[in-house]
């Protein structure tokens, strides 16, 4: 099985949340979220300013922690369809993949009120609710399918969350000393780690990467450059 049931969770998962009420919640929690950091907003704050109760917003996303990942994997989605993916037809799958997920990261640090948000939600969860998107699963179906990989939906979420926490210590220690480790050296642990759990040979991640930062110097240039 190949997330051939993905698409009826994911839309079941969602129907709550397509209420005016839940997206009223959703835009007002983003503004809150952009202004100060993550453990500085409250419910009661974003119950105030969407005039609804607090107990509204517990019912459509449970708790904080889980509005702040909707939060963050709407804005991710919205900037990715924002880009020109046209050039990115000669990449396989997989190597789409790796690209959108490094260029994702470079629109978290290139928002500075979104990084702020997006960081202290991080360094204040353990990241268990993380939304990563229509575009990240996509991406995930299409390389399993491409690779003749047969992982079950079950299989890629527990990888998923096997590599979460790694990951989020990563993602962290970047942001907190970059000048100790690169975005590129994070983004090649973190992916050929997850790569390497859903079956893929050394050599294969190893060509994947390869490909995609050829193809992140060619068309985006100052990528793989880090700041001074």
């Amino acid at each position: 099985m190949r997330f051939k049931r993905y698409e009826e969770i994911e839309n079941a998962k969602q129907l709550n949340i397509n209420t005016p009420a839940a997206q009223t919640i959703l835009s007002v929690a983003r503004q809150c979220f952009m202004e100060k950091e993550y453990n500085k907003v409250t419910f009661r704050e974003i119950a105030d300013r969407a005039k609804v109760t607090s107990g509204l917003i517990a019912y459509y996303f449970e708790s904080k922690d889980r509005l702040a990942a909707q939060v963050s994997g709407q804005y991710l989605e919205e900037e990715i369809q924002k880009m020109d993916m046209s050039a990115m037809s000669g990449l396989d799958s997989a190597e789409r993949f790796y690209t959108v997920v490094f260029l994702e990261w470079l629109i978290i640090d290139k928002n500075p009120d979104f990084a702020r948000f997006y960081y202290s939600y991080n360094k204040s969860t353990p990241g268990q609710f993380w939304e990563n998107g229509k575009t990240y699963t996509r991406l995930v179906r299409e390389f399993l399918d491409e690779y003749n990989l047969d992982v079950s939906e079950r299989q890629n979420e527990i990888y998923l969350i096997a590599c979460r926490g790694s990951t989020r210590e990563l993602l962290l220690h970047r942001h907190e000393h970059p000048n100790l480790i690169s975005r590129e050296v994070v983004m090649d642990i973190t992916t050929s780690n997850y790569f390497y759990n859903l079956g893929m040979s050394d050599k294969v991640i190893y060509r994947v990467i390869q490909n995609s930062k050829a193809f992140l110097e060619k068309y985006y240039p100052d990528a793989l450059k880090e700041e001074a």
